[in-house]
C-alpha cells in the first residue's frame, strides 16, 4: 500500500470515529467505575492506596488532564489550532482521530504507512532507530512508512515516539527496546501483537526509560531502593506501585537493612515513568536491578495483543552481591477497541544474596514471580497478585540477601471504559489489584 492509498484509508476509518466522538459525553479521561471482565482493576479513585502513603504523586487532576506538553519537534498543531477549541493533542488534519493522546500531541501520520515487524528487532530510543532484521519494507515511492520524533511530557519528562499508519509485530518477531526514555507508539489505525515486545536489554543494559542504580549504591528513580550500609547489608528492592522488598542484614552487623523503595506515580500513567532500581549490597556502587522500560501504545482505532503476543517491561534482576531487584515498569495501551488474549507484564527483578554473585532472574513475562534459586535468601521480585517486593533475609554473613523489586502499573484506555480481556489472557500485576486500572479516550474539547 503506498502511502496515498494509507492516508484515504485512514481519514474514512478516521472520520467515523470522530462522528462516533459526537455522540459521546465523555470528555476527560474518567474511569469508568465499572468491574467488567477486567472487573476488579482499579480506578483512578485508588491513587491513596498502592502500597504505601507515598503511592501517589499525581492528583487526580492527572486523569482528565488533555495531556502533556509537547515539545516544539513533536507537536503538529499550529498555534491557532491549539487555541482554537483547545484541542491540545489532537492532530492537525480534521480526519485524524477522535482523541486526545495520552501524554505527546498527535503526530502528522497522513504520509505514513503499514509497518510489519517480521524478525529479531530492538527499537532505540535514543538514537530514534530501528536496529536488526527487523524485516522493514519502504513505501513504494520509496519513503518510509514509520518516522521517530521526541515529545515532552508535563513533568518535562522526554519521550520517544514513533509514529506509524500501522502497526503489525509477526508471530515469529522479538522485538526489544532500549534507550534511557521511554517508547511511545502512535498508529493511524491499529495495532496487532503477536510476537514479544519486551523491554529489556542484556546485562541490564537501558531499556526504553527503567531507571539505574547510581554510583552511591542508592536505587536510581523515584522509588529506588536504599543501598545497604555496612558489611553484608543488603540492598531494597525498588518500588513502583508496590514497595521494594527490605534488604536482610546479617547476624555479623547490628541495626537493619536497606529499606525498600516507595510506591509512587499515577494510575493513568500520565506522565509515563518507568520503573526503579535496587539498592546494591553494602553500598557498592551499580548492584541493584535496573527498573522496568516504559511502554505506550495509542491507535486511533483498535490494539490486539494476540494468543502469542506479549508486551512486557521487567524490572532486572540485581547484578551484584546482596543487590536488590529492580521494580516493573509501565504498559500503557489506549485505543477505542483493546483487547488482550495474550500477557500483559510489569514484573519485579529478584536480588541476590553476598554468596551469589551474578546476574539474578529480572521480572517474567508471566504472573510467576521472578526467584533466585541458587540464593534462597534473596527477595523475590513481585509478579501476579503479589504487588511488593520480597525482602530478603539472613541465615549467615554470606548468606544474607537483598530485597525483591515491586510490580510496575498497567493502564488501559478505551472508549468504553472496559478493555476485552480473553479467558487465556494474562495480565501481571493481576487485574484484581490496584496497579492494573481502566479509563476512557481523552475526547476532543469542542467537537
Amino acid at each position: 500500500m503506498n502511502r496515498f492509498g494509507q492516508s484515504i484509508r485512514m481519514s474514512s476509518v478516521c472520520a467515523a470515529l470522530i462522528a462516533s466522538a459526537c455522540s459521546s459525553s465523555n470528555d476527560t479521561t474518567s474511569d469508568s467505575g465499572t468491574p467488567g471482565s477486567a472487573d476488579a482493576m482499579g480506578t483512578d479513585s485508588d491513587d491513596a492506596s498502592q502500597g504505601s502513603p507515598e503511592a501517589s504523586t499525581q492528583s487526580d487532576a492527572n486523569a482528565s488532564d488533555d495531556g502533556a506538553q509537547s515539545s516544539p519537534e513533536a507537536s503538529t498543531q499550529s498555534d491557532a489550532a491549539a487555541a482554537d477549541g483547545g484541542q491540545e493533542g489532537a492532530p492537525s488534519d480534521a480526519a485524524g482521530p477522535a482523541f486526545n493522546a495520552s501524554n505527546v500531541p498527535w503526530p502528522d501520520i497522513s504520509t505514513l504507512g503499514d509497518v510489519t515487524i517480521t524478525g529479531t528487532c530492538t527499537i532505540d530510543t535514543d538514537a530514534k532507530q530501528f536496529n536488526g532484521l527487523c524485516g522493514l519494507t519502504e513505501l513504494s515511492d520509496g519513503g518510509q512508512a514509520y518516522a521517530f520524533s521526541s515529545a515532552t511530557q508535563s513533568d518535562q519528562s522526554t519521550v520517544t515516539v514513533l509514529a506509524v499508519g500501522s502497526l503489525t509485530v509477526t508471530q515469529a518477531a522479538e522485538v526489544s527496546v532500549q534507550g534511557s526514555v521511554p517508547l511511545v507508539i502512535v498508529s493511524g489505525s491499529n495495532v496487532s501483537i503477536q510476537g514479544p515486545l519486551i523491554a529489556t536489554q542484556p546485562l541490564g543494559g537501558s531499556n526504553g526509560g527503567g531507571f539505574a542504580s547510581t554510583a552511591t549504591g542508592q536505587g536510581g528513580g523515584p522509588g529506588g531502593g536504599g543501598a545497604g550500609q555496612g558489611y553484608y547489608v543488603g540492598g531494597g528492592g525498588g518500588g513502583y506501585c508496590g514497595v521494594g522488598g527490605t534488604g536482610a542484614n546479617s547476624s555479623t552487623d547490628s541495626g537493619g537493612g536497606a529499606a525498600g523503595g516507595v510506591a509512587y506515580g499515577s494510575v493513568s500513567l500520565s506522565p509515563l515513568t518507568g520503573g526503579s532500581a535496587g539498592g546494591g549490597g553494602s553500598g557498592a556502587a551499580g548492584g541493584g536491578g535496573r527498573g522496568g522500560g516504559a511502554i505506550q501504545i495509542t491507535a486511533a482505532t483498535s490494539i490486539l495483543v494476540g494468543a502469542g503476543g506479549i508486551i512486557s517491561v521487567p524490572g532486572d534482576g540485581a547484578t551484584d552481591n546482596g543487590g536488590g531487584g529492580g521494580s516493573g515498569g509501565a504498559i500503557l495501551l489506549e485505543a477505542p477497541v483493546v483487547n488482550i488474549q495474550g500477557i500483559l507484564a510489569a514484573n519485579g527483578g529478584a536480588a541476590n544474596e553476598f554468596n551469589g554473585g551474578g546476574t539474578a532472574p529480572a521480572g517474567q513475562a508471566s504472573a510467576v514471580a521472578a526467584v533466585n534459586n541458587g540464593n534462597p535468601q534473596a527477595g523475590a521480585g513481585a509478579a501476579g497478585t503479589a504487588i511488593n517486593g520480597g525482602d530478603g533475609s539472613s541465615v549467615s554473613a554470606n548468606a544474607t540477601g537483598g530485597g525483591g523489586g515491586a510490580v510496575g502499573r498497567i493502564r488501559l484506555n478505551t472508549t468504553s471504559g472496559s478493555a476485552t480481556l480473553g479467558s487465556n489472557a494474562t495480565l501481571s500485576p493481576s487485574a484484581t489489584t490496584t496497579c492494573v486500572s481502566q479509563g476512557t479516550l481523552r475526547s476532543l474539547r469542542g467537537m
